[in-house]
């Protein structure tokens, strides 16, 4: 092998020099000019179809059940208004709707929660018996849990008060 001196910048040079070729008489511009117009050009008109790098596969999301989760969504929409549509029908909806009007709970009839409907009557009916227990007037025709609970926080503060004071009026011997 020939050593390539430092004055050698291309590689088509290099080439040039260990193939035993006279670079003195290399002319690099021309060789740039022929490949330029002979290699590309039939090369280029060969490509009947462009090249497309780095695209993803868009394939449906799956989930542990193997349908697609938009498949997954649908299905679960038509058990919720199945569920729902028997839920409105069977004898537990109706007792359900009909203590809601009793009590005259707010709820949407097309869009019921009957988890949290069920709560609020059983919240308000135990308002209902400690009302009862306190013997509080209360006009129910409102739906006002929130009073309710402060007017029988009240009561129970007033009677907490009054066992309070009984009893020190019978320690003290005052009965």
């Amino acid at each position: 092998m020939q050593f390539i001196p430092q004055s050698v910048q291309s590689p088509i040079l290099a080439q040039k020099l260990l193939s035993g070729t006279d670079i003195k008489s290399f002319d690099l511009n021309t060789l740039n000019g022929k490949i330029q117009a002979n290699l590309c050009e039939p090369t280029m008109s060969n490509i009947s179809t462009v090249p497309s790098f780095n695209s993803c596969k868009t394939e449906p999301l799956r989930n542990d059940f193997g349908l697609p989760v938009e498949d997954l969504m649908k299905l679960f929409e038509r058990k919720a208004k199945s569920v729902f549509e028997k839920m409105l029908v069977s004898s537990r909806g109706k007792e359900i709707l009909s203590k809601a009007t009793q009590y005259n709970i707010n709820f949407d009839r097309n869009d019921i929660n009957w988890l949290d409907l069920s709560d609020e009557i059983s919240e308000y009916e135990d308002l209902i018996k400690k009302c009862d227990e306190f013997h509080i007037d209360w006009d129910f025709s409102v739906y006002d849990p929130l009073s309710l609970e402060q007017e029988i926080s009240f009561f129970e503060q007033k009677e907490s008060a009054f066992n309070r004071e009984s009893y020190y009026d019978f320690d003290r011997g005052v009965v």
